[in-house]
């Protein structure tokens, strides 16, 4: 009995181990089968989605444009067809929550390639943490959702009511430039930058209030899909640090749109308007681009917020300055070229024109801050008790 008792045991071992066999020769051999558990217990984690298996048991579909939604895909647009159809094979499977799906290529740095560009054009995108990918004949491609279905949703919900909000202080018959200066004023408004916030690496963390720079860009580009606006988020790197912000379709032309570098006191003003509407040569000027073949090219500076509103000059004259500066205790400006603003910060600060500036200056404590990345100036002057 003893060794009846031994022997069942092992019997089982071995049964189980044939049935491992016999799947691993169906999925390609052991490899396959293996490469396969991370995504078998995703799936039992994630028990609502479809999973890979179900799907690629299914019908098979290359998924025609109608899958989008309403977003402005702007990095779809410059692919070649083949990639457009993985574009939109994995845009459906993350629009459906879908556990995996199969493409029929083996390249795995275009799919991430690709993938990127999909996370790009679509915020609302925000529970996809990132991928994983099983190949054989044809990639097996997987994301990872870092929330649960739950959560997700009750996320929407959340991001429903900021929109919402955010729409609601739109003045009627609004022009898309004064829907984008809104858009970025309430996101600054809504949000300060934190590293390490939680989902800091989508837009859901701009809603939380804690964000960093991609939190801040897939924001403003997801309240631009929502009012039609066309819009698109760069990434690249400025100094040594990694990157991203927006450029935005107005008037005609596209310009960059920088809410991180928007959002800070300065000298005392909550918001600053420096890096809304900048053209793209200004940009280049400290920034390295990613993509930038890919991106628009055009340079116009009559969206830039300070050339709006008479702040911009293109040579410096302290006459010209002091005309503006009649009846505030704060100023800002911008300059046309690098050249332009080094003389105008030579004279201004060197020479001391500054002292000038501001009539009440002679009662208080004058703060200045230069910013070169856009040309801008900035000079506060903290009256006298």
């Amino acid at each position: 009995m003893k060794k009846l008792l031994k022997i069942i045991p092992a019997l089982v071992f071995a049964a189980c181990c044939f049935m491992f066999a016999a799947e691993c020769l169906k999925a390609g051999g052991f490899t396959g089968a293996i490469a396969d558990f991370p995504t078998a217990i995703h799936r039992a984690v994630k028990g609502q989605m479809q999973t890979t298996t179900d799907y690629l048991n299914g019908e098979q579909t290359e998924y025609d444009e109608s899958v989008f939604t309403g977003e402005y895909h702007y990095y779809y647009e410059k692919l070649s067809d083949d990639d457009k159809l993985i574009y939109r094979q994995i845009y459906a499977m993350m629009q459906k929550r879908m556990d995996g799906i199969s493409l029929n290529t083996t390249d795995t740095d275009n799919v991430s390639r690709i993938q990127q560009f999909v996370l790009l054009d679509n915020p609302q995108f925000f529970y996809i943490e990132k991928s994983q990918y099983t190949v054989r004949n044809s990639i097996i491609f997987s994301p990872v959702y870092n929330m649960s279905e739950s959560d997700i949703d009750n996320a929407i919900s959340a991001i429903s009511g900021y929109v919402s909000a955010c729409m609601a202080g739109i003045d009627e018959g609004a022009s898309d430039y004064d829907k984008a200066v809104h858009f970025y004023e309430y996101v600054i408004e809504h949000a300060e930058y934190e590293e390490n916030s939680p989902h800091n690496q989508d837009m859901y963390s701009a809603v939380l209030g804690r964000t960093v720079c991609q939190g801040y860009a897939m924001m403003f580009k997801y309240l631009c899909d929502r009012a039609g606006i066309r819009s698109l988020i760069v990434t690249g790197t400025t100094s040594d640090a990694n990157h991203a912000w927006n450029m935005v379709y107005l008037d005609g032309a596209w310009c960059a749109v920088d809410c991180t570098y928007g959002d800070g006191d300065y000298l005392g003003k909550g918001i600053s308007y420096s890096w809304f509407g900048v053209p793209l040569d200004v940009v280049k000027l400290t920034r390295t681009l990613d993509n930038e073949d890919m991106l628009p090219q055009e340079a116009s500076v009559e969206d830039d917020y300070y050339y709006r509103n008479g702040l911009y000059f293109t040579s410096y004259d302290l006459k010209v300055l002091q005309g503006m500066t009649t009846s505030s205790n704060y100023i800002t400006f911008k300059f046309s070229d690098r050249e332009t603003y080094d003389t105008a910060c030579h004279s201004l600060f060197e020479k001391g024109d500054y002292k000038y500036l501001i009539p009440t200056a002679r009662g208080g404590t004058i703060t200045y801050m230069q910013e070169p990345n856009s040309l801008a100036v900035f000079i506060h002057i903290e009256l006298g008790s």
